[in-house]
């Protein structure tokens, strides 16, 4: 409120996700290197609302660059730590996104050390994971993984697992 310059990047930030958005083909795979430029577009949104609280560190395995992924996988994951951690707390929540391949798999992880107290996980009444994991078994079938789980004193962390994939659907 009151802060023009601030509002004006913010819808600049908006429109340019937005555009990405609505631009996706949902049910094509895409590179996880364009997923990874979806989770800093929307981040770039979330950094101008909660300026100087939300921390955010990628770390990417060399090897992940062929695998393709859902477009806007990572998104419901970052609005559970929004929602669920950065938003609950007047102190900097740091958020760690890391990818790593071993095995023929891809494995995203997804921590960050908010209040340890995150409600949205599979099988509770929240939305974004519960999507996240039907989207991952209709895409692999049961190839792909969800684990999500409170870290005790502070955080609440999401791995994915999913199989290495050609460009149309699972290997």
């Amino acid at each position: 409120e009151g802060d023009q310059e601030k509002a004006d990047r913010a819808i600049v930030l908006l429109s340019k996700f937005l555009r990405r958005s609505i631009d996706s083909d949902p049910v094509a795979l895409i590179p996880l290197s364009d997923e990874f430029q979806n989770v800093e577009d929307y981040l770039a949104i979330e950094r101008v609302r909660f300026e100087g609280r939300l921390i955010v560190a990628v770390e990417r395995d060399a090897r992940d660059a062929e695998w393709q992924v859902p477009p806007f996988l990572l998104q419901p994951l970052l609005e559970n730590v929004i929602k669920h951690a950065v938003s609950k707390v007047s102190r900097p929540v740091s958020v760690k996104i890391a990818s790593s391949v071993a095995d023929q798999r891809l494995t995203i992880s997804v921590h960050d050390d908010g209040p340890a107290q995150a409600t949205d996980h599979p099988g509770a009444d929240g939305v974004g994971l519960n999507t996240t994991a039907e989207r991952l078994s209709l895409i692999y079938g049961a190839d792909a993984e969800l684990q999500a789980e409170t870290v005790e004193p502070h955080g609440f962390t999401v791995k994915i697992r999913i199989p290495r994939v050609g460009g149309h659907g699972p290997a």
